[in-house]
């Protein structure tokens, strides 16, 4: 099995001297958090790289990034946590942005009964998809039968035939 190494590590990552944080410089998944090919399969680099400096991550626990950066992989910086602690530490309560990198403040935040964060910008780019064809003065069709790749998920708007 292909044994990944602290030099080839070294290769990949870039030492924020300011915060600490060991930037993974390679591949990033759809979250942000960077990925690593050990030879047989492609896992998170944070794992990978906290198992070779600090040791095995105990059973049924995951890694929190105690700086909040995920792409960071720095052990210092890492600690394996419940799941109930890694979301109470942060997931989502320390976020300032929403995921289209709105900021959550102000007149642009509203907090659910749930008490769920909610961009009011991006609500209000949502109602208006949804607003009714007389009222925009398009046509408006959503095609669900569409391959991803044609609409990339989002509505076809054509000119108003009226």
């Amino acid at each position: 099995m292909f044994k990944i190494s602290k030099e080839m590590i070294e290769e990949k990552i870039a030492r924020i001297p300011e915060s600490g944080c060991w930037i993974w410089e390679k591949h990033l998944n759809h979250k942000g958090y960077g990925q690593l090919w050990n030879g047989k399969t492609m896992g998170l680099a944070h794992r990978m790289v906290y198992e070779i400096y600090k040791g095995k991550i105990p059973e049924g626990l995951q890694i929190d990034h105690l700086c909040r950066v995920r792409c960071c992989v720095n052990p210092d910086h890492l600690e394996p946590v419940t799941n109930k602690l890694n979301h109470e530490r942060g997931f989502r309560r320390n976020k300032i942005f929403c995921p289209k990198g709105h900021l959550y403040s102000g007149n642009n935040l509203y907090i659910t009964p749930s008490g769920h964060r909610k961009c009011k910008l991006c609500q209000s780019i949502r109602r208006k998809r949804k607003t009714p064809v007389k009222e925009r003065g398009v046509a408006y069709i959503w095609h669900t039968s569409c391959q991803p790749t044609l609409n990339r998920g989002r509505p076809h708007v054509l000119p108003n035939l009226t």
